[in-house]
C-alpha cells in the first residue's frame, strides 16, 4: 500500500489510522489493501495481519466475509502460494477467536470434496483438520461448526483407505473419535446421517468400541442419549447434507433439477460424470448425491408441474452409473435411509418421493431396476430391526400408506403385483408389505401421479431416455448376507425428441458472482411443508398459471370488457418479447388509466387479470439475477408500475390508482407482494421507501393489518424465491419493528432459510446496534416454547441471534421447567452456557430446582451442573439463596402443620 510504503512501524499505524477516521469507505479500502498484503506476501503477512487488527473498527466482519467469497468461488483457482496463505490467515483468525469465523470454516470444509483423492483435495483436508486440531478448545465452544466437522471427515474416512493416505485417514479417526466421545451432544443433532456414515466405518477398531458403545452403554457417551433410536428417528438437517456437496458441484445439481428439461438432460450428465463422476474413488460419491438430491432439492409447485427431469431420472441415473458392489449398495441405502424410520409427523414426504417414482416408472421400460430396488427395501428391513427400539418395518408401511394418502401413486398394485417379479421376490414382498399386496386393484395405464412429468408419446422411450442413454453398467442387489448381479437390458431411444428452441446450458464455472452481494443459493424451501397430490391435468397448476401455451389474451373473457385503446395495448404487450418495448408499453398502460374519468373496480378487475396473464412468466423468476447486479433486475414491466407509484406525490390520483391496480394484480397473483418490497428495497440505498409498503397495505388488502400483510408476503416470497427472502428480510426486521421484531412466524421463516454466512451477518448487525430481532420488552417465554419442534439447526440459529442480542434471560428462564433432557437438547445447552455467565438469583433458581427429575437417575443433568458451576464460582451467594428457600420451605412446613 502507498500510505504505508517507506514508513516506520509507529508511522504507518498513524498514518492507516488517520485513513481509516476518514470514513467507511477508507476503512475498507485500507482493510482490503492488508488483506492483498497478507495473500500474495508471504513474508509481509505478519506484520500486515497485525496492523489490520489494529486499524480494523468492525471486528473484522469484512475481511471474513471477503475470505468467505474467496473461499467460496475462488479457492480451487488460487496459485498455490495464495492458498496455503487463505489457510495461514484463518488460522490466526482462529487463533484469535474472531467473531464470526465459524462462517469460514464453514466454507473450507464445503471446499473438501468427497470421493477426491487428488494432491490439492487431500492437501486441503490436512490443512483444515490441522487447524481444527489446534483450536480444539474453540472449536469445542462452537457446536454447530463441531457437528458439520465431524460430519465431514466420518464421510471422508471412506475415502482415504489407500496407503499414502493412511496418516491422514490416521488423524482423522483420533480427530472424529475424541468429539464423538468427548461431545456426543453435540452431534446428536446430525441425525440419522451419522448412523449411516458410521456403519461405513465400523471395521475400524477404534469405531468398533464405539459403535459399541452407542448400542449398549449410550449413556457413558452423553446422559442426554437415550440410545441410537433416538438418532435414528431424527431426521439430518438439510444443512449436513449439504455440506458434503462442493459449491460448484452443487450449483451444476440445482441447474439440472430446475432448468433442464425431460430428454433433454443426457449431455449434461455426460459433462457432469466426466467432470466429477469418471475416477474410481470418486464411487463413494454417489451416495451424497443421492442424499443431496432426496433431502435438499424440493422443487417448488411450478417445477414439479413443468417439463423439468425429475428428481427420480436423475437419482435413477446415478444408480445405473454405480461401477462397483459396495457403491451400489451404499446409494440404494441413501436413497431407501429415510423410509426405515419414516414418522409422518415429523418426516418429509419428498424424502421418499424420488424412490416409489422411481420404481413406478421403471415397471415398463426396466422391470431389472424396479425389483432390484424393491428386492432392497424388502432385504434390508431386518437389518435394522435389530437394533435396540428400532422398528423399521414399522417405518416402511408408514411411508407406503403416507404414499398412497398423498396419491404420489394413485395404487401400489403395479408395483407389488408385477408379473415380471420373480417367486422368490413375491415371496418376500408379500411377507413384508402383507397390507399392500391383499387388494389386488390394478392401476389403469392412464393413471398418473401428481410429480409425474409430462411424457412422450411413447412412454417407454422416454423412460429409457431418461435414465442417460447406455444403462449397460451393473446394478447390484444389496444385502450383507445375499448380494446378487443383475444385468440390466440397454435402453435405446424408440424415438428422437424434438430439440427444444431454446436450450438450457451450464453455466461458465469461471463465471464470477461478485454482484451477489447476499450470495444466496437456489435452494429449495426452507420451510418444510405437507403437500396434497393431485393430478397434473386437473389441479396441479394455479388457476392464473393453467393455461396451454398457444392461448391469447384476446380469448379472456376479461379481455372483452376492457375499451379499444387498452385492448390494442394489452395485445401489443402479450405479444412483445423485448423487455424494452414492454416497460415501454406498460408505461402507455399507465397513462390510459389515469385518462380515464373513473377508475371502476370492475375495470381495474378485468385489467389486473389480463396484465397477470402477459407477465406470469416474469413472476415464475427469480427477483435476483445471478449475472447482474440488484439494481439493474428492476427492469421487468411490474417494476415500471412499482417505480410510478414511488415518484407521485402521496395524494395524486393516478397514484391512487396505480395503487389499486396493484392491489388488484396481488389479488391475482400473490407474488406481486414481496414483488413490491424487493422493489422498495432494490431501488434505493437506505430503507425510507418501504414505508409505501404501508400504502399499498392501506389501499388494497382491506381490513387485514400490516403485520398479517407482511407475513403473507414474506411466506410467499420464501416459497418463490429464497434470494429474495434474504436479501430484503433483514430491512424488513430495521423498518417495521413494531410488526416483525418478536413474532414467531417471521423468525421461523428466518431461520428456515438460514445460511452460515448470513447468520454471520445478522450477528453482526445485532452487535453493531442495527438490528432487533427479539426486542427489550417482549415475553420470550411463549415465543421459545414454540421453537422447541422446530430443526436442530433452526434453533441453534435462534440461540445464536439471542446471545447476539443480549436478552435479558429473566425474559425467558421460566420455560425451564417445561424442557425435557430427551427432547429438548438444543435449548438446554445453550441456556446452560447462558446462565453460566450470570451469578446466582432467586430469580434463576426457582425454575431451575422445577425442572423435571429423570427416573434413572437422581437429580436433573441441567440443575446439578448449574449448582456444581455456581457452588465453584460464586458460593457465598448461593449458599445464602438456597438458605432462603430451605428456611422458606420450613416456615410453609410450620403452618401446614
Amino acid at each position: 500500500m502507498s500510505v504505508i510504503s517507506n514508513l516506520s512501524e509507529n508511522e504507518a499505524h498513524d498514518a492507516l489510522n488517520q485513513m481509516v477516521c476518514k470514513g467507511p469507505q477508507q476503512h475498507e479500502e485500507a482493510s482490503l489493501g492488508l488483506l492483498y498484503i497478507i495473500l500474495v506476501e508471504p513474508t509481509a503477512a505478519l506484520k500486515a495481519f497485525r496492523d489490520l487488527t489494529y486499524i480494523t473498527r468492525d471486528g473484522l466482519s469484512l475481511i471474513i466475509s471477503r475470505l468467505i467469497g474467496i473461499v467460496t468461488d475462488k479457492l480451487s483457482k488460487l496459485l498455490d502460494t495464495v492458498r496455503i496463505q487463505v489457510l495461514w490467515l484463518s488460522g490466526e483468525l482462529l487463533k484469535n477467536s474472531t467473531p464470526g469465523v465459524e462462517g469460514l470454516c464453514q466454507a473450507l470444509l464445503r471446499q473438501i470434496s468427497g470421493g477426491d483423492n487428488s494432491v490439492s483435495n487431500v492437501w486441503l483436508a490436512e490443512n483444515v483438520l490441522g487447524l481444527l486440531n489446534s483450536n480444539r478448545a474453540w472449536l469445542e465452544r462452537n457446536p454447530m461448526l463441531l457437528a458439520t466437522a465431524v460430519y465431514t471427515f466420518l464421510r471422508l474416512l471412506e475415502d482415504h483407505e489407500a496407503a499414502p493416505l493412511k496418516n491422514l485417514q490416521q488423524m482423522e479417526i483420533e480427530f472424529c473419535v475424541a468429539l464423538l466421545r468427548e461431545k456426543f451432544s453435540d452431534c446428536i443433532p446430525i441425525g440419522r446421517d451419522l448412523v449411516r456414515l458410521l456403519q461405513n466405518v465400523t471395521r475400524i477398531p477404534e469405531f468398533s468400541a464405539l459403535w459399541k458403545d452407542i448400542l449398549y452403554k449410550p449413556q457413558s457417551l452423553s446422559p442426554q442419549f437415550t440410545g441410537i433410536s433416538q438418532l435414528l428417528y431424527t431426521r439430518t438437517s438439510r444443512k449436513f447434507l449439504a455440506c458434503r456437496l462442493h459449491p460448484e458441484m452443487e450449483n451444476k445439481i440445482l441447474f439440472l433439477t430446475s432448468k433442464v428439461r425431460f430428454g433433454q438432460q443426457k449431455r449434461y450428465q455426460d459433462w457432469f460424470q466426466k467432470q466429477y463422476l469418471s475416477s474410481p474413488e470418486s464411487q463413494s460419491l454417489r451416495a451424497d448425491l443421492i442424499r443431496y438430491i432426496v433431502g435438499v432439492v424440493h422443487p417448488c409447485n411450478e417445477v414439479l408441474c413443468s417439463d423439468i427431469i425429475p428428481r427420480w431420472a436423475i437419482i435413477g441415473w446415478l444408480l445405473t452409473s454405480c461401477q462397483t458392489v459396495v457403491s451400489t449398495v451404499n446409494a440404494k441405502l441413501a436413497l431407501f435411509f429415510d423410509w426405515l424410520f419414516y414418522q409422518p409427523d415429523k418426516d418429509n414426504i419428498m424424502n421418499i418421493e424420488p424412490a416409489i417414482l422411481l420404481m413406478h416408472h421403471s415397471i415398463r421400460s426396466h422391470p431389472t431396476i424396479t425389483c432390484t430396488l424393491l428386492d432392497f427395501l424388502c432385504r434390508i428391513i431386518p437389518n435394522y430391526s435389530t437394533l435396540p427400539d428400532v422398528q423399521a418395518r414399522q417405518g416402511v408401511l408408514k411411508a407406503f400408506r403416507h404414499i398412497l394418502s398423498k396419491k404420489v401413486v394413485m395404487s401400489l398394485s403395479p408395483l407389488l403385483d408385477n408379473p415380471k417379479m420373480d417367486r422368490e421376490l413375491r415371496m418376500l414382498v408379500r411377507s413384508t408389505l402383507a397390507e399392500f399386496c391383499d387388494s389386488g386393484s390394478k392401476l389403469e395405464e392412464s393413471s398418473t401421479s401428481a410429480f409425474s412429468k409430462v411424457e412422450s408419446s411413447s412412454s417407454a422411450s422416454s423412460s429409457n431416455d431418461i435414465l442417460g442413454g447406455s444403462l449397460g453398467s451393473r446394478m447390484m442387489e444389496a444385502d450383507t448376507s445375499n448380494t446378487k448381479d443383475s444385468e440390466l437390458a440397454d435402453s435405446g431411444v424408440d424415438e428422437e425428441l424434438e430439440p427444444p428452441e431454446e436450450e438450457a446450458v451450464f453455466s461458465d464455472p469461471d463465471e464470477d458472482d461478485d454482484n451477489d452481494t447476499d450470495s444466496v443459493k437456489p435452494d429449495s424451501d426452507g420451510k418444510e411443508k405437507d403437500y396434497q397430490f393431485k393430478p397434473i391435468h386437473k389441479e396441479g397448476i394455479d388457476d392464473q398459471e393453467e393455461r396451454d401455451s398457444n392461448e391469447d389474451v384476446a380469448e379472456l373473457e376479461e379481455f372483452e370488457s376492457l375499451g379499444d385503446e387498452v385492448k390494442e395495448l394489452i395485445l401489443k404487450f402479450s405479444q412483445e418479447s423485448n423487455v424494452e418495448q414492454r416497460c415501454s408499453l406498460m408505461e402507455n398502460i399507465l397513462k390510459y388509466i389515469t385518462s380515464l374519468d373513473e377508475f371502476e373496480e370492475d375495470i381495474t378487475k378485468s385489467l389486473a387479470f389480463c396484465l397477470n396473464f402477459c407477465v406470469v412468466d416474469d413472476l415464475l423468476a427469480p427477483c435476483i439475477l445471478r449475472d447482474r447486479v440488484v439494481e439493474d433486475c428492476l427492469d421487468g414491466p411490474i417494476y415500471v408500475l412499482c417505480r410510478n407509484i414511488c415518484i407521485l406525490p402521496t395524494h395524486d390520483v393516478g397514484r391512487e390508482r396505480y395503487l389499486t391496480l396493484l392491489g388488484a394484480l396481488h389479488n391475482v397473483d400473490h407474488k406481486i407482494g414481496y414483488r413490491f418490497l424487493f422493489f422498495l428495497k432494490a431501488s434505493v440505498f437506505d430503507d425510507e421507501r418501504l414505508t409505501m409498503y404501508e400504502d399499498f397495505v392501506n389501499a388494497s388488502r382491506g381490513e387485514k393489518t400490516l403485520q398479517v400483510c407482511l407475513i403473507e408476503d414474506l411466506r410467499v416470497c420464501q416459497q418463490y424465491d429464497i434470494r429474495a427472502f434474504r436479501y430484503i428480510i433483514s430491512s424488513i426486521y430495521k423498518k417495521f419493528p413494531e410488526h416483525v421484531v418478536g413474532n414467531t412466524d417471521i423468525l421461523h421463516m428466518l431461520v428456515g432459510n438460514m445460511e452460515p454466512r448470513q447468520l454471520n451477518q445478522l450477528v453482526s448487525e445485532i452487535m453493531l446496534g442495527e438490528l432487533t430481532i427479539f426486542g427489550e420488552d417482549s415475553k420470550l417465554d411463549t415465543l421459545l416454547e414454540s421453537t422447541l419442534e422446530w430443526e436442530s439447526f433452526e434453533q441453534q440459529c435462534v440461540w445464536h441471534l439471542i446471545q447476539a442480542e443480549d436478552v435479558l434471560l429473566e425474559s425467558f428462564v421460566n420455560i425451564l421447567p417445561s424442557l425435557k433432557q430427551n427432547q429438548h437438547a438444543e435449548a438446554l445447552a445453550n441456556l446452560l452456557i447462558l446462565m453460566k455467565s450470570v451469578s446466582p438469583s432467586m430469580d434463576f433458581l426457582t425454575p431451575m430446582l422445577s425442572m423435571e427429575c429423570l427416573e434413572k437417575r437422581p437429580g436433573n443433568p441441567f440443575s446439578v451442573s448449574l449448582l456444581r458451576y455456581w457452588a465453584q464460582e460464586c458460593p457465598r451467594e448461593l449458599a445464602q439463596l438456597i438458605g432462603q428457600l430451605l428456611c422458606k420451605q420450613a416456615s410453609a412446613t410450620k403452618k401446614r402443620k
